[in-house]
């Protein structure tokens, strides 16, 4: 068995958790996931495409550039781009949508209406948002892993287009892959940190633009049932996020230096010493955070500063202890009243 196919084999792994209360628990808590993902609002979608985007810069800092390309491919009725959308979904790279298509169309016929009870009846337009809200949501999610995946594809025989052309030659209903397996390395795919040694290439591509965002399916039963499911909602982001971020640290430490720590050391240079005293009045949240402050205020006269919540790599540090690393660093360089033992005493307190 290859190493990807092991990967995705291990959420079957762990003992079966068959407990009524269990199961309870799990569904309550995915409908409070949903609840709050999908109705979030606009901003809380703007900031969690940013993250993706800042995460497959680990693979490829030119990946984002891909990401209108990845919605054309996404939304074309194109043969070529169809094929794309084929190899993607069979390498679980993106969420066909299938499901919250059909169960939309379900709840529109006239069967169902006849069959529910009044109290379903009444629930139905929330069903169909909720429905709706849940595909917006898979495909604000595919767009980063889509511009990952074709970046890489450019670097297989024939590039990008050429892989198209060939798979647009397979009939519908026939899976893509195994013809995809054939196809060669043109150049050497750009993986950041995710161990992709004896994959065929085409599955090398998709294991890393499934696994830098976060795959979700790479997860053991207590995982999912006991932590996802209920003590840790979040909890496949936040291990996922941490581990790749660190091991990105570890194996790449010059990428990772000029491309998360150095925007963000800028950032915090220019803050405090263009307007320290603001600095020190923020909230510490917004400090552990990337985040710039304008120099104008608003109506009430507040300063206007625009932050980062959710920026992986300040996720990933905090998820250690050390969210406020990057302020400590800067201060030690600007301020000579803190020093090197005063830095180490807060960082140890936090």
């Amino acid at each position: 068995m290859d190493l990807e196919v092991a990967n995705r084999l291990e959420k079957f792994a762990g003992p079966e958790l068959d407990s009524q209360l269990l199961r309870i628990a799990n569904r309550a808590t995915a409908k409070w996931k949903g609840l709050t993902i999908n109705f979030a609002g606009m901003t809380f979608q703007v900031m969690n495409i940013s993250g993706d985007l800042a995460n497959i810069m680990r693979a490829d800092a030119l990946a984002p550039l891909y990401v209108p390309k990845a919605v054309r491919t996404l939304l074309s009725k194109n043969p070529d781009a169809r094929a794309l959308v084929r190899l993607a979904d069979e390498l679980g790279v993106i969420n066909s949508n299938f499901v919250t298509i059909e169960a939309e169309a379900l709840f529109k016929r006239p069967e169902f209406a006849a069959l529910a009870t009044n109290m379903e009846k009444l629930g139905l337009p929330l069903s169909i948002a909720s429905e709706r809200l849940l595909a917006f949501q898979n495909f604000r999610e595919n767009i980063p892993r889509m511009a990952l995946f074709l970046k890489n594809l450019e670097r297989l025989e024939g590039g990008r287009s050429g892989v198209a052309r060939t798979l647009s030659q397979i009939p519908q209903g026939q899976r893509v892959l195994p013809t995809a397996e054939r196809i060669g390395l043109a150049r050497p795919l750009k993986a950041g940190e995710i161990n992709i040694e004896g994959l065929p290439p085409v599955r090398a591509a998709g294991k890393i633009a499934r696994e830098i965002p976060v795959d979700y399916a790479k997860f053991t039963l207590d995982e999912t049932r006991l932590l996802r499911g209920m003590l840790l909602p979040f909890y496949a982001w936040t291990k996922q996020n941490t581990i790749g971020w660190l091991t990105y640290a570890a194996t790449h430490p010059g990428e990772f230096t000029t491309r998360a720590l150095v925007p963000w050391i800028a950032t915090e240079l220019y803050n405090q010493t263009q307007y320290p005293e603001i600095e020190k009045q923020l909230p510490e949240y917004i400090q552990e955070v990337p985040h710039i402050i304008t120099g104008f205020n608003d109506k009430s006269g507040k300063p206007v500063v625009y932050y980062f919540p959710g920026y992986p790599p300040s996720e990933a540090l905090g998820a250690i202890g050390l969210e406020r690393i990057i302020k400590r660093t800067t201060q030690l360089a600007l301020d000579e009243k803190f020093t090197l033992s005063k830095a180490a005493k807060e960082t140890l307190r936090d």
